[in-house]
């Protein structure tokens, strides 16, 4: 519920029979009886490829008319179980499949659970050099939702035998011939053996891994300019501006605790990124610290220092405290810190070898 996972679409459960999926459709019927969510559906893809498949079927559509829930087989054609990568020609098919049948209205939800997660991720590390691969199953991706990704096969089964369920076992999983059954039979079972806790930690280690990713893809789509002074630092931001890049900046300088500040920078961080040109400031950080927004410039002064503007003709460094129109010399400026710049268009001599009478003067920092 939390990751609006269902919301106001109607639930449609791939039952494929085993343990997993029949508890999912156990759980979200429960939902429905209590009001959370939508009455559901239950479909079933037949591949074709399995003799025993008839008397499966027929227990499904037992239990879901007990449930009262509709039930639907989709056959699609056979596939060749000798093709080498009839793992993946099934899963597609059986994708197809599922999402052809889907309504507007309508999401499919998966039984995966944790460890089919732990095991995917494993595979991947033979296959994949990716880092977002390492990640595992997404638990929503399109139409396709995994109420069931953070629980374990051993929570799922605690479930089912308190709700007195019966499921039907998959012949097919003990060919080895399959990558993931040859995994979770030659690998898995020896990990869980040696390193009973090994779910936990993978869960730890996936959690960290994400925030790592997030973190490097959102600074990706963040370009900073640095430009450090005496008395601080200049930050012309392209993109949102993360927090943890202005904590670093203010760190340098502040003798604050990290609590006192963090506080501040979000809530400055936030009205940044909606407010991306405006001027503001000085904003007083803990630690003496005063911050400036300029535009998509972000100014970081010092304790017991102020800023120290330089007149030119010839542009230098950013931002401009003042920007002379063409042609109208100082004349109806955009003025940042109005009244030390209102001094400085009277007062500053223009610091460059040559200057030009007609010229336009920049006052930059």
């Amino acid at each position: 519920m939390e990751f609006n996972l269902i919301g106001s679409k109607r639930p449609v459960i791939a039952l494929s029979g085993g343990l997993d999926s029949v508890a999912l459709l156990s759980v979200i019927n429960d939902l429905h009886l209590q009001g959370f969510v939508r009455r559901p559906r239950a479909v079933t893809v037949d591949h074709g490829t399995r003799a025993d498949i008839s008397h499966e079927l027929a227990g499904l559509k037992d239990f879901c008319l007990k449930l009262g829930i509709e039930y639907t087989i989709l056959k699609i054609a056979p596939l060749d179980l000798k093709a080498s990568n009839f793992e993946n020609l099934a899963r597609h098919a059986r994708y197809q499949a599922l999402k052809e049948n889907l309504e507007k209205d309508e999401v499919c939800l998966l039984g995966h659970h944790l460890d089919d997660c732990f095991e995917w991720s494993l595979m991947q590390q033979f296959k994949s050099s990716q880092m977002s691969s390492k990640l595992g199953i997404p638990v929503k991706r399109g139409i396709f939702r995994r109420p069931l990704h953070c629980v374990s096969r051993a929570q799922i089964l605690k479930y089912a035998r308190l709700k007195n369920l019966s499921w039907f076992e998959d012949s097919s999983n003990k060919n080895l011939k399959f990558e993931r059954n040859f995994v979770r039979e030659n690998l898995v079972k020896k990990i869980a053996k040696r390193y009973p806790k090994y779910l936990k930690h993978y869960v730890n280690s996936q959690r960290e891994l994400k925030l790592m990713l997030q973190s490097n893809n959102a600074h990706k789509k963040m370009m900073v300019k640095y430009r450090h002074r005496e008395w601080g630092v200049i930050l012309e931001v392209e993109g949102d501006l993360q927090p943890d890049l202005l904590k670093r900046e203010i760190f340098k300088i502040s003798s604050a605790t990290r609590g006192q500040v963090s506080l501040q920078i979000d809530k400055f961080v936030q009205n940044f990124n909606k407010n991306t040109n405006e001027t503001k400031g000085p904003y007083t950080f803990s630690g003496g610290i005063e911050v400036y927004q300029f535009g998509r410039a972000i100014i970081i002064v010092a304790k017991n220092f102020e800023i120290e503007p330089i007149a030119s003709q010839i542009p230098g460094a950013f931002p401009f405290i003042v920007k002379a129109k063409p042609k109208e010399a100082l004349r109806g400026t955009s003025i940042f810190l109005s009244a030390k710049c209102r001094e400085l268009q009277e007062q500053m001599d223009v610091s460059y070898p040559w200057k030009s009478p007609r010229g336009q003067v920049l006052i930059y920092i």
